[in-house]
């Protein structure tokens, strides 16, 4: 981290006053956007801040439910639900996101070894990886955005120059929870998912004074369009 800040703050140009700074002093910039299920995270990138930049081409999303375990790495968790506090990132393939995105960035961006490189997106519905995406020097991307639950674990091998943490109460995120998911995967989140968020949550010590606490007013409902 660059930036030295904590505070809770409901003003999209706060982001934007650090976002300008930090584009001005340095060529390449890397934002890490975590935070509760539904808090806009997806969206804050996609609408947000792309459209802010106006940078259509020249802005890197990566989103890190791309690189959600199969279920079938996942049945330790289900098995043991007793054990389900001890748990910590438990959900994403924290091996692949570093070797396909990790690394690659830093060769692309600071050591600047390689011109382009590709990643898989894993499709929960299919439970494999089923497309690539690629990252290319060519499109001038000035900006990476790292999005996603989990995208601030002290297991990915990047640094990032600054770190996004969206909130919102809990009955906030239960209301957007059962708009957004069908019943059975309500269920799981309320009884699953959301234990082992809180639990990680608790492990980044957020007050340490490196990043932006940031919640969405309430009226704005058309940046709870995640899918998870």
């Amino acid at each position: 981290m660059d930036l030295s800040i904590y505070y809770i703050n409901k003003d999209i140009n706060v982001i934007y006053k650090y976002i300008d700074e930090l584009l001005y002093k340095k060529e390449k910039v890397i934002v890490f956007i975590d935070g509760f299920a539904t808090s806009g995270k997806t969206s804050l990138s996609l609408n947000e801040l792309k459209n802010k930049y106006n940078l259509k081409d020249k802005v890197d999303i990566i989103h890190i439910d791309d690189f959600y375990l199969p279920k079938n790495n996942k049945e330790n968790i289900f098995n043991n639900l007793d054990k389900l506090d001890s748990y910590l990132n438990g959900n994403i393939d924290y091996l692949r996101f570093n070797k396909e995105i990790s690394n690659n960035l830093i060769n692309l961006l600071i050591n600047k070894t390689i011109s382009s490189f590709k990643y898989g997106i894993f499709s929960c519905k299919e439970q494999q990886i089923n497309k690539e995406i690629e990252v290319n020097i060519k499109n001038k991307s000035r900006l990476t955005i790292i999005e996603g639950t989990y995208s601030l674990s002290s297991k990915i091998d990047l640094r990032s120059d600054l770190d996004l943490f969206l909130v919102l109460t809990k009955e906030e995120e239960l209301e957007r929870l059962k708009l957004r998911e069908s019943p059975s995967n309500f269920n799981n989140f309320q009884n699953i998912w959301m234990r082992l968020e809180r639990n990680y949550f608790s492990s980044l010590n957020l007050k340490n004074n490196d990043l932006i606490v940031f919640k969405y007013s309430n009226k704005d409902e058309n940046l709870s369009n995640e899918t998870k």
